[in-house]
């Protein structure tokens, strides 16, 4: 997409494509696209605000660009779209080709008040914090989307997370530091670095304490690494690096708090489900143990109401691309 000065443009050679590939007649009818950054005015104008900054898109201009009637292109964001991909897993009209298998879906905690009339959420870690709610409407459920992953709800509960807020606030230059500065895979590596400080400064030597490991790695430099591949390095050696380990402990802490707290602003008693492409990767090594845990540790209060809240993992990388297909679908004219 970069090297496109912008979504117009990306568009105006996608068209091309289709058109060389399908018969006389054919073409584009309908479109829902799946983009980062916030979308207004029902869907019909997007700020791609990392991509193109400054470069407001507007649903009319690619309707001209790809040859659709007025009206039948929406703008969703991106974690909206995963929204509708686990609508369509609820809808059993849904067409095959729009819903996640159950066998992509796992359980992580049962709770209790699973329904069809309750509200359900989803967070998800990737490249940043997503997260978007649904509630039921007659039939199916209507999807709203959120930015809940730029909240300042990184609340520290020890002394070293409290120490990494700090060194938060100074990396970045701000007091606000949003929980998707710790949940999401750059905030894997910024922790990692974080404890890497710690050990050099000569607070973190209780993670290493019995543990036979190569010292040269608290000056390993993950910027030698492709940026999308420095979570991956960090996550693939936490049997070789204790710093690694912790790195990855304080996410799915971090992470399983989160969940909790989403669990409480929604009431999703229909299920709280995880997605993003960081935990379908982790949880194989890691396990959800201390995760888990940590959604349900809520206080004395509220622990016993996100205990009866369902917490699912989707596995399915294509959940967004299934829940783009079924919005658009349902744009198609009669």
């Amino acid at each position: 997409m970069l090297g496109r000065p912008n979504l117009s443009h990306l568009m105006d050679e996608f068209a091309r494509d289709v058109r060389g590939m399908v018969a006389d007649g054919g073409g584009i009818h309908a479109g829902a696209l799946a983009v980062c950054g916030p979308v207004w005015e029902d869907g019909r104008m997007n700020d791609p605000n990392n991509l193109w900054p400054g470069e407001f898109e507007r649903a009319e201009v690619l309707e001209g660009v790809l040859g659709i009637q007025d009206g039948l292109l929406r703008f969703l964001n991106d974690f909206e779209a995963i929204g509708h991909g686990i609508a369509a897993l609820q809808d059993s009209a849904a067409p095959p080709e729009c819903r996640v298998c159950k066998e992509d879906t796992l359980l992580l905690h049962e709770g209790e008040a699973e329904g069809s009339d309750y509200s359900i959420a989803c967070l998800g870690a990737g490249t940043g914090l997503g997260a978007c709610y649904l509630t039921r409407s007659g039939e199916r459920y209507v999807v709203s989307s959120s930015e809940a992953g730029m909240c300042d709800s990184f609340s520290p509960c020890c002394e070293r997370e409290w120490r990494l807020k700090q060194w938060l606030m100074r990396m970045h230059g701000s007091a606000y530091v949003e929980v998707e500065r710790v949940v999401s895979g750059p905030g894997i590596v910024d922790t990692y670095r974080f404890l890497q400080q710690e050990m050099r400064d000569g607070r973190a030597h209780d993670l290493v304490k019995g543990v036979e490991w190569d010292p040269s790695l608290v000056d390993r430099n993950l910027d030698a690494e492709e940026p999308d591949e420095r979570a991956r390095v960090i996550t693939t050696s936490v049997n070789q690096d204790p710093l690694c380990r912790e790195a990855v402990r304080l996410f799915l802490k971090t992470y399983g708090r989160e969940l909790g707290a989403t669990a409480q602003r929604w009431l999703c008693f229909g299920g709280l489900y995880i997605a993003g492409g960081v935990l379908p990767k982790i949880i194989d090594m890691s396990g959800s143990e201390e995760l888990v845990t940590a959604y349900l540790n809520q206080g004395t209060k509220m622990s016993e109401i996100v205990s009866r809240v369902p917490l699912r993992l989707i596995t399915d990388t294509s959940v967004g691309l299934k829940g783009a297909l079924y919005l658009g679908l349902d744009l198609l004219p009669e």
